[in-house]
Order: C-alpha cells, then sequence, then structure tokens
C-alpha cells in the first residue's frame, strides 16, 4: 500500500503507477475550474515497514505560470455570440459568478467560463448572462414657501447601462424647480478607446439659476476598463459662468474654471433601489485656476464629494445608512452661490424643500429601517439629519413606502422637520420604471 498526502487531503493507493493516475485526474479536474498551473511536487518519502502503509508520499501544490489563451469566445444565454466583450474578457478574466460592470453597475455575469483545446495551445468559452438594469425615474415634490403659493416641482432621469449590450452607458438627468431654475445632466461613456487599454467619458451639465447666472460645465475623462471591482476616472474640465445683471446686484462674478478631476467609485449592492446588502462608495474630486476680468490672476479653486452608502439584514429587517460630504476650498477666490452645494429634498434632507439651501460645505445622514416586503418592495422609517455651513442643525423624521405597480415602482416619502406641525410636512413621489429587467422578470 502506498499513502498520499497531500495539503487538502490523504490518499491511500495499491501502487506507485496509481499514484500517478490519481494525481493527473485531480490536475486535471482543477484545470477545468480554471486552475491551468496546477503542479504537485513530492517533498519527502518515507519508508514504514511497521504499519499497514509500507510507503508514505508527502506532496505540496503548486502554481506555474501559464501563457494567455490564444483564444476567447463569448456568447449569451440564447447562444449569440458577444464579440465586443472579448477586449474586457481577456484583461480581467472573470470567474464564475463574476460580473463586467457599466457605469460600477453590473452588466454582465459570467454564468459559465470552460477551456477547450486548440492546437498546442488552449481557449475559453464564456456564458454570460445581461442583468443590467435600465431605468427611467420620476420625481415630483410639492413645495410650499410660507404665504406663496405652493409649486411643483419635478426631475426626469434616465439611467441606459450596458447600452446597446456593449458596456456603454447613458445618462440624462432634467430637474426642473421653476420656470428659471432648471438644471440638465448628460453623460456619455466608452467603455474602450481604440489602442489603449482605457474607456471615455464625456459629460456635460449645466445649472440655470433664477435670475442670477447660467452655468455650463464639461468634462471628459478617462476611464477604468470595466471590470468587477473599483472604477476610476481622470481628466480635464472646463466650467463657465455667465452673470446677469441681477446677478451682478447680488455680488456674482462671472469667471471660468479650467480644472482636473477625478473620481473613484465601488458598488456591490444587490438591488438598483431596494438593496439588502452591500455599499456603495464614491469620491470625486477637482481642482484648477478660476481666470476672469475681475478675479485676482492667481486665484484657484478646488471641490470634493464623498458619498457612502450601506445595507445589512436580518431575516426581513434591513438598516440602511447613507453619508454625503461636501465641501469646496479657494485660494485668492471667495466661493460664489454658483460654487455651492445644494441640499434639500429627496436625495438629500427629506422634510425640506428641493435645493433650499445653498451652501459652502455640508455634511448629511440618512438612516432607515426597512421592513422587505417584496424583492423590490418595502415599507421604511427614516431619519435625515444635516450639519450646513452658517445653517442651525437640520433634521426630519418621516415613513415611506415602495410599491410595485407592473413594471414600474413607486416610491411615496412622508416628512417632517423641527419646524413643521402635522399638517405641512412634505411630499416626495418618485416613480420607476425599468425598461430592462432579470431574465427570470423580476425587477
Amino acid at each position: 500500500m502506498v499513502k498520499v498526502v497531500l495539503p487538502d487531503t490523504i490518499m491511500q493507493v495499491s501502487s506507485i503507477p496509481q499514484v500517478t493516475s490519481v494525481l493527473t485526474d485531480r490536475l486535471t479536474s482543477e484545470g477545468r475550474r480554471g486552475r491551468l498551473g496546477s503542479v504537485y511536487r513530492l517533498e519527502s518519502v518515507v519508508m514504514e515497514e511497521w504499519s499497514e502503509s509500507s510507503l508514505t508520499l508527502k506532496y505540496h501544490s503548486g502554481d506555474l505560470p501559464v501563457p494567455p489563451p490564444d483564444t476567447i469566445v463569448a456568447y449569451n444565454s440564447e447562444g449569440a455570440g458577444l464579440p465586443n466583450l472579448v477586449t474586457f474578457l481577456r484583461v480581467t478574466d472573470p470567474s464564475p459568478g463574476g460580473f463586467l460592470q457599466s457605469a460600477s453597475q453590473p452588466a454582465w455575469r459570467v454564468m459559465d467560463k470552460s477551456y477547450f483545446s486548440r492546437g498546442e495551445g488552449y481557449g475559453i468559452r464564456y456564458s454570460l448572462e445581461d442583468v443590467s438594469r435600465k431605468t427611467v425615474q420620476v420625481l415630483a415634490a410639492y413645495d410650499e414657501q410660507g404665504s406663496q403659493a405652493g409649486r411643483l416641482v419635478g426631475e426626469i432621469t434616465l439611467d441606459l447601462p450596458n447600452f446597446l449590450g456593449t458596456l456603454r452607458y447613458l445618462h440624462v438627468q432634467w430637474r426642473r424647480l421653476n420656470p428659471a431654475t432648471q438644471t440638465i445632466d448628460l453623460t456619455y461613456a466608452e467603455p474602450h478607446l481604440p489602442l489603449l487599454p482605457l474607456g471615455a467619458q464625456v459629460s456635460f451639465f449645466q445649472d440655470l439659476r433664477d435670475t442670477l447666472y447660467l452655468q455650463r460645465d464639461v468634462k471628459v475623462q478617462l476611464i477604468s476598463l470595466p471590470a468587477q471591482g473599483w472604477s476610476s476616472a481622470l481628466g480635464v474640465g472646463m466650467r463657465t459662468l455667465q452673470v446677469t445683471p441681477h446677478g451682478r446686484d447680488q455680488g456674482l462674478v462671472p469667471y471660468s474654471f479650467r480644472n482636473v478631476n477625478l473620481s473613484l467609485e465601488r458598488m456591490t449592492l444587490d438591488h438598483p433601489v431596494n438593496p439588502s446588502r452591500g455599499y456603495r462608495i464614491g469620491l470625486a474630486l477637482e481642482g484648477g485656476t478660476v481666470t476672469g476680468v475681475e478675479v485676482n490672476p492667481r486665484a484657484a479653486l478646488g471641490r470634493g464629494q464623498f458619498n457612502a452608502t450601506w445595507t445589512g439584514s436580518l431575516a426581513r429587517l434591513t438598516l440602511a445608512q447613507e453619508v454625503q460630504v461636501r465641501g469646496l476650498a479657494a485660494l485668492e477666490f471667495t466661493p460664489q452661490l454658483a460654487d455651492f452645494g445644494r441640499y434639500g429634498g429627496s436625495t438629500t434632507l427629506r422634510g425640506y424643500r428641493e435645493d433650499q439651501f445653498l451652501v459652502p460645505w455640508g455634511v448629511v445622514s440618512r438612516t432607515e429601517l426597512r421592513f422587505r416586503t417584496g424583492p423590490a418592495t418595502r415599507t421604511h422609517l427614516f431619519l435625515d439629519t444635516g450639519i450646513l455651513a452658517d445653517v442651525d442643525r437640520l433634521a426630519a423624521v418621516g415613513f415611506g413606502l415602495l410599491l410595485k405597480a407592473g413594471q414600474n415602482l413607486i416610491q411615496i416619502d412622508l416628512a417632517w422637520n423641527r419646524d413643521d406641525n402635522f399638517r405641512t410636512g412634505k411630499v416626495h413621489l418618485r416613480l420607476i420604471n425599468f425598461l430592462s429587467m432579470t431574465k427570470d422578470g423580476r425587477l
């Protein structure tokens, strides 16, 4: 008898030739799972005449470098070829269960990964499933402004990850507070540039604020390939501020802002609007020079934003915590209203009017205790608090619902801040339409 001692098991075989056969079978099995460079090396040989096994062979395992596959093919769940994804699969080499991402969101899941011989080399065959969720969101809120008549404010957002099935990304957002206060935000990302192991992203933002100013911001960035994990972007930007006569009366000065910008993001949430576990972290920084007729030649401006979301569950109860931090710093320049961050409303501080506060820096905490009634539905209690520059501490409480209506989700939040009575709370309404769903039809 021969005892074979491996790092993860001990076996007994009848002869030395059988040892070779057993180890070959194990290496073949590991190769099918993707460990192509696995080897076993003999570490020691012990003779024990008085034991049941007269010979003990002890091996340790290792890995040898293997050449890259000479062929990679990819197919979707219907068997159609996906040649546009081969470049990303070659670079990222995801394992079964892994993802290719579009704008930090899962876009293609690796369902199966197998190996096949090709001449003296080998190839890899991937089976992928499109798991991207394309959405249209409509936000509506009714703002009462003291003695003035109330107003209906709204927002429309179109998110298309995995645009055209090729990991491209398109984002369109239009926000309207009144006819003279509107913003437009457009972003397009191309996941891979010719001859470069990078992608590109172009964004445009326009902000019309009351009768004070018109601001336009353009960014061009190089982005990392859409592998599972961190997403990064580095680029340059140009922002211009045009000021109306009314804005000049308020002390605003027109300028141009040329900047370098950086962003990092990672997302592991298991659902786009009703996650039960995971986190999302995002950091965005920009800094550069400010120029203008009425601006100091040495003026400089920097802005930063950090967002973090965490969710954890116990049975049907989910605790969700979100933190938002924004701030700016300037050299030989006084930041203006157009440079400030906006707070208040459904995405920052519920219980306050949309964009009620414009301040140079702020920290917001949003805490929710959710009871999940389905994969995409819930009821929740929440507490939103904020510490803003030159503003007393803000706080609001409330409750909400996330309901399913066909292929749509409807979210309703009722919130009261510390100065409200029961009849003066705020209502935030959001309609989410899923243009695409998972293969089994789940939202």
